[in-house]
């Protein structure tokens, strides 16, 4: 080497890996922490499992922000052969950091990593409990992240159930979730799209049509309100396994026209920007990116004051928090809300400048590469 130089180091490879075929809330945490990483010191890579050859949506979307993308290819969700795949891509894209997200990457990189020396960071955004097979799973979830020495959890909340299942509290590193929201006029409208009057007051939620959301108990709260205020709507932007069920007690409630399942939507926060509340009735959550982006949006919220969501909605400042399932408390939240506008003009605008200093992806960026950095070492 000649004098007076030296040598740059090689960037750390960092493998994240989700089981996911579409973008929801945390993939939209990885794929925008994975657009922002500092290439000069990281090599980042995203891998997810295949589904028959169908598309996947994740990789797709990280392909279009020219991150690479890799694939493990099983029969089966637990299958010995992912194992073995997952040990060869390790070793041949010489990764130092194995990043892994949910019950079954964490599961299938604890028992790939180890062997070959590569350090795994499981990033927890929370536990559901949907159905006795979830349960199952993320309690053997519980039982590998007893054995990692490293954990991200998405909120202080978080955290506190990650100890409570047995696992030191020194080995938890929190990183919330974060958003972008962008400034000014959006050229998607939500009352464009749902055809709703220009007068209309819309009454806001998103995410999974499943159970841990209580999208059953928010539309309880909403059907007496339907009755009494002929101006205002609800609408849940969402899918999943449920819908048939609420569409059943929506319609049994009287409400076709006023509560409002229109699906999907890749845009949340720009539909957002043309609504008035937003409401988040979920059992049990991480760090919700929904009620991020409702915040963000300059919206008032009413949520229940479940696992990180009190990190975001502080109650009498930028929203309103209830106990979960409490159907009353949730209706009264939200005519308190209906009943003083200007009020709830004042929390949207103190909810929108707390989430655009405090969750912020610059800020999460900053935390995870010290992370990286601290368990692999200089870039």
């Amino acid at each position: 080497m000649p004098y007076g130089s030296e040598r740059v180091p090689d960037p750390i490879v960092v493998m994240h890996l989700r089981a996911s075929n579409f973008v929801g809330g945390p993939e939209k945490q990885i794929l925008e922490h994975l657009r922002r990483i500092d290439r000069q010191c990281f090599r980042p890579i995203l891998c997810s499992f295949d589904n028959d050859g169908r598309p996947n949506g994740l990789l797709q979307a990280a392909e279009a922000d020219n991150i690479r993308t890799l694939s493990l290819r099983s029969s089966s969700p637990f299958h010995p052969r992912l194992i073995t795949q997952l040990r060869r891509l390790l070793r041949d894209n010489s990764v130092q950091l194995l990043v892994t997200h949910g019950y079954k990457s964490n599961i299938i990189g604890y028992l790939s990593s180890g062997a070959l020396g590569v350090s795994q960071i499981v990033y927890s955004h929370g536990w559901t409990g949907e159905s006795a097979k979830i349960r199952c799973y993320e309690f053997a979830d519980k039982q590998v992240m007893k054995m990692i020495q490293n954990i991200v959890a998405v909120s202080e909340g978080h955290k506190r159930q990650i100890v409570a299942a047995g696992i030191p509290g020194d080995r938890i590193t929190v990183v919330h979730n974060a958003v972008f929201v962008e400034k000014g006029p959006h050229k998607e409208s939500i009352r464009d799209l749902l055809a709703l009057p220009e007068d209309a007051v819309l009454v806001v939620s998103a995410g999974r049509l499943s159970p841990e959301k209580n999208f059953a108990g928010f539309i309880e709260a909403a059907a007496p309100i339907v009755r009494q205020r002929e101006k205002v709507y609800f609408i849940v932007l969402g899918e999943g396994i449920l819908r048939r069920e609420l569409e059943r007690q929506v319609a049994a409630a009287g409400l076709q026209g006023r509560f409002l399942l229109p699906g999907f939507s890749d845009n949340v926060p720009a539909l957002l920007a043309d609504a008035d509340i937003f409401v988040s009735s979920s059992h049990t959550e991480g760090l919700p990116v929904a009620v991020l982006e409702g915040a963000g949006a300059g919206l008032p919220v009413v949520a229940t004051a479940v696992g990180g969501t009190p990190e975001i909605v502080r109650g009498g400042y930028n929203g309103v928090l209830v106990p979960a399932g409490d159907v009353a408390a949730l209706r009264q939240a939200m005519e308190h809300l209906l009943d003083n506008p200007e009020e709830a003009k004042d929390m949207g605008r103190r909810g929108a400048a707390l989430v655009d200093e405090a969750f912020n992806f610059a800020s999460q960026a900053r935390k995870l590469e010290d992370l990286y950095v601290r368990i692999a070492g200089t870039c």
